[in-house]
C-alpha cells in the first residue's frame, strides 16, 4: 500500500499511515529528509499527543502522554552496532506491549524477529513524498 504526498497533505499521509498499521511497532526508513520527523509529528497530534514533538537524535528516546497512554519515540541512527541496541533496552519497549515509533530500524529488522508496521518514505520530488507501509509479522 502507498501513497503520494505534499507537505500540505501531511494529515491526509498521517491518516493513511493510521489506517494501514497492524501494530504497535512503528519503524520508520528514508533517507535524511525525507520527513520521517514531520510525518510522526502529525501521527502523534492525531494519537492524542499535545506534547511538542520532535526527533531524539541526541536523546535517543522521547516519551510523549497522551489521554491514556505513552508513546516512546526512538531514533537509533546513532547507534553502530547490536550491543548498543540492547544496552538502550529497545526490545523491552516493544516486548511491553507499548506504542514505539522507531527511526533508522535496520538493526533491530536484522537482529531481531518481532512484529512491526514498517513505513518508508521516499523523495520524488522537492515537495512531494512516497510513503509504503508494509507489516511484518513472526
Amino acid at each position: 500500500m502507498n501513497l503520494l504526498y505534499t507537505i500540505e497533505e501531511i494529515d491526509k499521509a498521517a491518516n493513511f499511515v493510521l489506517d494501514n498499521l497492524k501494530t504497535n511497532n512503528i519503524l520508520l526508513i528514508g533517507n535524511v529528509g525525507a520527513g520521517k520527523t514531520t510525518l510522526i509529528k502529525q501521527i502523534c497530534l492525531k494519537l492524542g499527543v499535545s506534547d511538542l514533538t520532535n526527533s531524539p537524535t541526541f536523546s535517543l528516546i522521547n516519551v510523549y502522554k497522551t489521554k491514556n497512554t505513552s508513546i516512546f519515540h526512538m531514533d537509533l541512527y546513532r547507534l553502530k552496532n547490536i550491543n548498543e541496541v540492547i544496552d538502550l533496552g529497545v526490545m523491552e519497549y516493544i516486548d511491553a506491549n507499548n506504542t514505539v515509533i522507531i527511526e533508522w530500524p535496520e538493526l533491530l529488522i536484522k537482529n531481531f524477529n518481532f512484529n512491526y508496521s514498517k513505513i518508508e518514505i521516499s523523495t520524488v520530488s522537492d515537495n512531494r513524498r512516497r510513503i509504503m507501509v508494509s507489516n511484518e509479522f513472526f
